[in-house]
């Protein structure tokens, strides 16, 4: 697969995802999954935070802040629509990697850099 169509992919995917999100309703998000462990909070935070900010930080070589790993995206009331610009930033992200335009530090990583994708 060549990165036109991967990317494409991408974006297309970001867009599902996003149209996903605005499908959740706030009453629901204290309901348990089928995981014990995880509410629909719990699955939300989690979704939004590595598919949106973790997808765009990969993409720029950045390690992910704790502030981020530890927020509460659904406690805005607005989380799908702040999801859906950051999955756009993210897109975007791996568009300027692409080109050579993102930064492209090793020392961030919490990964070795064998392991990024060229």
């Amino acid at each position: 697969m060549k990165y036109d169509e991967t990317h494409r992919y991408m974006s297309e995917c970001a867009a599902e995802a996003a149209r996903v999100a605005r499908g959740v309703p706030a009453a629901r998000l204290n309901e348990p999954t089928h995981c014990p462990d995880w509410d629909v909070r719990a699955l939300v935070n989690h979704w939004v935070l590595y598919t949106s900010h973790g997808l765009e930080h990969r993409a720029r070589r950045k390690q992910l802040p704790e502030e981020l790993v530890a927020r509460d995206f659904t406690a805005d009331p607005s989380w799908a629509d702040a999801y859906a610009a950051q999955l756009d930033r993210a897109v975007a992200a791996w568009a300027d990697r692409r080109s050579g335009r993102a930064r492209s530090t090793w020392a961030a990583a919490r990964c070795p850099p064998t392991n990024w994708p060229s």
